[in-house]
Order: structure tokens, then C-alpha cells, then sequence
């Protein structure tokens, strides 16, 4: 599902994760904040493979919603991407990413994830997994990210997820083996604009 560089859509699809709001970590009293999501603070980028080299995508076009509560460590993401809004440095590979077989943006303007934040021990350690349903050309699958939580001082300032996922359950043509099947995908989001 993202900026600075934004990878593309084979670089990081779907979906998903950036967005501005401010949380202070050490608030007095629980409380769900709820965040717009929009092209300016959520990111979803792709990167793919092929023989002609590899794909790098952002969708320019998010909209969606975020809810977190920093108390109990609780999130849902709510995120469309618009597909005709993917921005690929070549022209030739956006083509092909938009094409009737890979992405088909005509026949499907968008892609959507909504999912939750689950807390999973991993080696010893306590990581946050973001877990839902990748729905893209009509289909939906289950996909988890890793969430990374990133903070400045008490202060949460982004969430950024990350998965591979294999695009030909969705449907999606390898085109004759020249399509790396695999696809990275990032979505991040940014909860406090003012930190760089």
C-alpha cells in the first residue's frame, strides 16, 4: 500500500502507510485518534521484477482513515489506492503495471486494504504485524505486514508496514515468466508532519 523518493509500484504496493497527527505516548487518558488519510501523509508503494528490469511504483492517489490508540497499542487502517494514479519512472514499465495484465486500471480503478494492528513475540521480541485483506482486480486475500513504529522522543511520528505478497492469486500475469511473480510492498504513514 506511500515523499521523499517514494518507491514505486513494484516497489512497494500496496498496501500500504504514512501519516501526520502527533501522538504523545504518555496521554493521560485513553483515546482513539482517527486520522484522513490522503496522498500527503499515507504512502503506498510497489516494487516488482521483470526481465526488462525492476518496477518501482507510488500510488499518488490515497485516501482512507487510520485509528490508533497509543494507550493500548491498537490501530485499524482503512486504505484505497487509486490505480491510474501509479507513478513509475519509465514510461514503458508504467504501461506494462497498468496493462490488461498485470494491474488492468481500467477494468479496476482501485485497490484497498483494511486491517488491524496485531502484536506477535518473535524471537523473544514483541513486533507489530498489521493483518488484513488485500482486495485488488476485484479479489481479496489476506495479507500482514511488519510495522515498524517510529518515534521522536515520546512522540509516535510514522508507522511503516511491509510485505511480499505473490500476485498471482490475485490474478495477476507473469506474462509468460518476464513478471517476477513476488511483489514488495510498503504503505507508510505519517502521524506528525513536523518531524522530518
Amino acid at each position: 500500500m506511500s515523499h521523499v523518493q517514494r518507491p514505486g509500484l513494484s516497489r512497494r504496493v500496496l498496501p500500504l502507510l504514512l501519516i501526520p497527527l502527533g501522538l504523545q505516548a504518555g496521554m493521560a487518558r485513553a483515546e482513539t485518534q482517527h486520522l484522513a488519510l490522503n496522498g500527503h501523509n499515507a504512502v503506498s508503494a510497489l516494487h516488482a521484477k521483470s526481465l526488462l528490469g525492476s518496477v518501482d511504483g507510488t500510488f499518488s492517489q490515497v485516501k482512507g482513515q487510520l485509528d490508533y490508540d497509543l494507550s493500548d497499542q491498537t490501530c485499524k487502517v482503512d486504505m484505497t489506492m487509486i490505480v491510474d494514479s501509479l507513478k513509475v519512472d519509465r514510461a514503458v514499465m508504467r504501461k506494462l503495471m497498468l496493462s490488461g495484465a498485470l494491474l488492468d486500471a481500467d477494468k479496476y480503478p482501485t485497490m484497498h486494504f483494511t486491517g488491524h494492528c496485531v502484536p506477535v513475540v518473535r524471537n523473544g521480541r514483541v513486533i507489530t504485524q498489521l493483518v488484513g485483506d488485500l482486495t485488488m482486480r476485484d479479489q481479496s486475500h489476506p495479507v500482514s505486514f511488519v510495522t515498524e513504529m517510529i518515534f521522536h522522543h515520546n512522540t509516535l511520528v510514522k508507522l511503516r508496514s511491509t510485505t511480499t505478497f505473490d500476485q498471482r492469486r490475485w490474478g495477476v500475469s507473469t506474462m509468460l515468466h518476464t513478471v517476477h511473480p513476488m511483489v514488495s510492498s510498503t504503505a507508510e504513514i505519517t502521524l506528525d508532519a513536523d518531524t522530518p
